[in-house]
């Protein structure tokens, strides 16, 4: 059950490293057609661990719910946590808005399509 359990966190964690560069070169891009957003600083290394932890927490919890309901949580969650962060940091703007939205549709399809499948292939299910 354990070798589960840490399975879990490993897919999570791996499928958010292997596609984090998605984020820098999309920020990259941003930064470049606009330029008013060149100082802005997100913390996207933290998302192979955020990702592991939640789908551990998923495994660990027995959720009765779809895996992509779960990460559209997640999604949601992060989306308004940036939101704050922005906020925070002095260089929040209203484009941000969408983020939380945003975020919960591209998770739901990710961890859908991809996080609910290796989670079946490895049979971390308890």
């Amino acid at each position: 059950m354990k070798r589960n359990k840490l399975m879990s966190y490993i897919i999570g964690a791996g499928v958010a490293g292997t596609i984090i560069v998605v984020p820098y070169v999309g920020l990259a891009f941003w930064r470049t057609v606009l330029p008013q957003i060149r100082d802005i600083y997100v913390p996207f290394f933290l998302l192979p661990l955020v990702w592991g932890f939640w789908n551990w927490l998923y495994i660990r919890l027995h959720q009765p719910f779809d895996i992509g309901a779960w990460a559209a949580l997640l999604g949601f969650i992060l989306g308004l946590a940036g939101n704050v962060f922005l906020y925070a940091n002095g260089q929040w703007f209203p484009g941000v808005l969408i983020a939380p939205v945003f975020g919960a549709a591209v998770y739901y399809l990710l961890w859908h399509l991809i996080i609910g499948p290796l989670n079946k292939a490895f049979d971390v299910y308890e």
